[in-house]
């Protein structure tokens, strides 16, 4: 166990800032305003008072387990800090987290977990997690259930199982079940996943999603001259330039779409959905998919124009 007195933990606190940023970067990369909230409450975090690290040790002398213990926060929002992780190799892990403020009924308590099993070459994950938070009158909160199945066979993977999340604000409750049955082939992967959305008691959703995934041909930008001002430059002159960009910028633009309230982001889209965006001079039709129509189906969409009467 390691003892930190007087907020001695502090001067370590940059340090691990270094290793913590990026990994939160990473894991919550469609989420920015939460991460901008995390980042900027880590960043004004002290400790006060004395913390404790205790590590624990399997038999081999590894890792497979950290608890913390202490007070943490700014200076208008001290928090107690109550941290359980553990870890074992293929068989699944667990994190706990409870953070109430040090005055004031303010609280937000994390908890995730996930075992493994296998049985004759058959692989079982069941997950569970909790997230409450509260912060002055709005209380909201998270759950997750679900189980995983796996099984490889003659060389396919197979996927199966239900994953339900509940997400409660205030009085209202919306529920999301997941049901997926999916194969790894040769030729990627394929299935169906069941969808479902639940508002209180009402069914406002109902799908099957057909899921088809190959892997992509590289993208191979075209050779691009050493001008960079794109004043003077013809259509294609100017592509060749800017299409080495392109994957950066499109996976950016998903990102913050991602970060933005629903409505917000039905807005912002229409708007993109100009004139020369829907129908411009460089954009070709689609060639039909082989197999999605026949001859029966060619005429089944029909639009006529009417005079008003």
């Amino acid at each position: 166990m390691y003892v930190f007195k007087d907020g001695a933990l502090n001067a370590l606190w940059p340090q691990a800032l270094e290793i913590l940023l990026p990994a939160l970067r990473q894991a919550l990369p469609d989420q920015p305003e939460a991460l901008e909230r995390m980042e900027a409450w880590l960043a004004s975090a002290a400790f006060s008072g004395e913390s404790r690290i205790q590590r624990f040790l399997d038999r081999d002398g590894l890792d497979m387990g950290l608890q913390f213990s202490g007070r943490a926060g700014p200076p208008d929002g001290l928090r107690k800090i109550s941290l359980l992780m553990g870890f074992t190799p293929g068989r699944g892990g667990s994190v706990t987290l409870s953070m109430p403020a040090v005055s004031g009924k303010d609280t937000f308590k994390l908890s995730l977990g996930g075992r493994l099993n296998e049985k004759d070459g058959n692989r079982t994950l069941t997950l569970s997690g909790a997230y409450t938070s509260k912060v002055g009158e709005a209380n909201r909160s998270a759950e997750i259930e679900g189980t995983l199945k796996n099984a490889i066979r003659n060389g396919e993977e197979a996927w199966s199982g239900k994953i339900t999340v509940t997400l409660t604000e205030g009085k209202s409750k919306t529920v999301w079940t997941v049901a997926p049955a999916l194969a790894f082939t040769d030729a990627g992967l394929q299935g169906e996943a069941a969808l479902q959305k639940k508002i209180g008691s009402k069914t406002v959703l109902k799908a099957v999603l057909t899921v088809r995934m190959t892997g992509a041909e590289p993208v191979i930008a075209p050779e691009a001259g050493e001008k960079t001002d794109l004043r003077g430059m013809d259509a294609a002159q100017a592509r060749a330039v800017v299409m080495g960009e392109l994957p950066y910028l499109t996976g950016l633009t998903a990102r913050l779409f991602s970060g933005l309230p629903e409505d917000m982001r039905t807005r912002l889209t229409h708007d993109l959905r100009t004139e020369s965006w829907m129908s411009g001079p460089d954009v070709d039709a689609p060639e039909p998919s082989p197999g999605l129509m026949n001859d029966s189906q060619e005429d089944i969409w029909v639009v006529e124009e009417e005079d008003a009467p």
